[in-house]
């Protein structure tokens, strides 16, 4: 009997709807990248909203990952304190907030520019939040020290 039951059960589960988990999400927005141009092995800054943790945060230029070094968010504690007391989402509109959080908030992360060939890239951010649009960045060929063994644009070396 304990066969027949298990095997009822089984069919009940498999037949069951499935089950959907939402979870809060909005866009990312960079708001600027400092400078707009770099090139492997820089550490490039840039300011977006919302951000969280180093441990959390992804930028990967088109399709490479690039190492978060940093990520700071300075003056946001009265913002923080507003939007909880006025009930807002960290991802949602809270007109009585924006105006504060916009003037005292700052958020930017640093990244290492990593090793590509010198051109335009689009720039994205991702953490738990979700996921910006994309940015334009400029990977700038390395720069020449003037040594024979580097590959800068005016090498001399053999």
């Amino acid at each position: 009997m304990s066969r027949l039951c298990f095997v009822f059960f089984l069919g009940l589960w498999a037949c069951a709807e499935p089950l959907t988990v939402s979870d809060s999400t909005c866009d990312v927005e960079i708001l600027a990248v400092s400078p707009d141009a770099g090139s492997p092995g820089e550490t490039i800054a840039l300011t977006a909203r919302p951000l969280t943790t180093t441990f959390d945060t992804a930028v990967h230029l088109d399709s490479t990952r690039a190492s978060v070094v940093n990520v700071s968010r300075e003056g946001c504690e009265s913002c923080d304190s507003c939007r909880e007391e006025e009930n807002c989402a960290v991802c949602g509109d809270c007109d009585s907030c924006d105006t504060s959080c916009k003037a005292t908030c700052v958020e930017q992360l640093e990244f290492i520019v990593p090793e590509l060939a010198p051109g335009a890239v689009t720039v994205r951010v991702t953490n738990q939040h979700g996921a910006s649009g994309g940015l334009t960045f400029t990977i700038a060929a390395p720069a020449d020290t003037g040594s024979t063994t580097d590959t800068g644009p005016s090498d001399t070396g053999p």
